[in-house]
């Protein structure tokens, strides 16, 4: 179809992708599946995790594995693509050219999450939204048919998501942030009655080596669990922050999502 061209934020925003504009409550989620490597094992603190920072600042990409996913097409025609440079938080907006890889304006230090915002007439038969079509990736190096060699962050069509859920996000510089609430959403692909994962929240200060990260809290959760902390949890700038997510039991599916309230640090 083509790609008339692409544009960034006029405005740099407290939001991460999958919240709302001009807001300071950023949505954090997470995926563990029976098949796909979504979830991050808990028992496994000292494990090298993805935490989604590039080795240096530099532009990324992002395409789809359908063509359909075009500015002029039926499934996503333009994403949202957020991270960090220097510690700021920012979202630039890039218009979908299918397969053809489209390069970001800006500069990225670490990308933490993708959010589809405008679409054609794809939608999902059972809900009625509108979805991408394929598989959209954000990643450097050389693209294959829409996939990235060195993938970073993906919204996966077979979840018909229209957002990244890798669990992950980092505090900006000149801001702190605390937690808000937890929602786990758990089912089995069995039938199993004993719906239960093990969900963890670990912090590490951004760029430090996997060996830093620190277990914050953790809780063992059944079926469908809201939890509000009974004491304030505050993250200080510059923290990285990920979900992991461990099956106590096998084939059990489900989401599972925190709520931060980010506050500007007065001097």
């Amino acid at each position: 179809m083509g790609n008339p061209g692409r544009t960034t934020a006029d405005v740099k925003i407290d939001k991460s992708v999958g919240t709302f504009p001009f807001t300071n409550l950023i949505a954090i989620s997470c995926r563990f599946d029976a098949d796909k490597n979504y979830y991050q094992l808990a028992s496994t603190l000292l494990k090298e995790l993805p935490h989604n920072q590039l080795e240096s600042s530099s532009k990324v990409k992002l395409a789809s594995t359908s063509d359909d996913d075009d500015v002029a097409g039926i499934g996503a025609r333009l994403v949202g693509i957020t991270g960090l440079k220097d510690g700021e938080l920012f979202t630039e907006l890039v218009f979908t050219d299918g397969k053809t890889p489209v390069e970001t304006i800006n500069e990225f230090d670490k990308i933490t999450s993708l959010l589809a915002l405008e679409f054609g007439t794809n939608v999902n038969s059972d809900t009625g939204d509108s979805e991408p079509v394929g598989d959209i990736y954000c990643g450097t190096g050389t693209f294959t048919n829409g996939i990235p060699d060195a993938p970073i962050v993906v919204i996966d069509s077979d979840y018909h998501d229209t957002r990244s859920r890798e669990g992950i996000f980092t505090i900006p510089d000149g801001k702190y942030a605390f937690i808000r609430d937890y929602f786990v959403t758990v089912k089995s692909a069995v039938g199993s009655v004993n719906n239960s994962v093990d969900f963890q929240l670990v912090l590490k200060p951004f760029g430090a080596p996997s060996t830093f990260w620190l277990k914050v809290t953790e809780f063992f959760y059944t079926n469908t669990y809201n939890y509000k902390p009974e004491a304030i949890v505050i993250i200080p700038p510059n923290f990285d922050l990920q979900l992991r997510v461990q099956k106590i039991v096998a084939n059990h599916i489900g989401t599972a999502t925190m709520t931060l309230e980010l506050q500007d640090i007065r001097g």
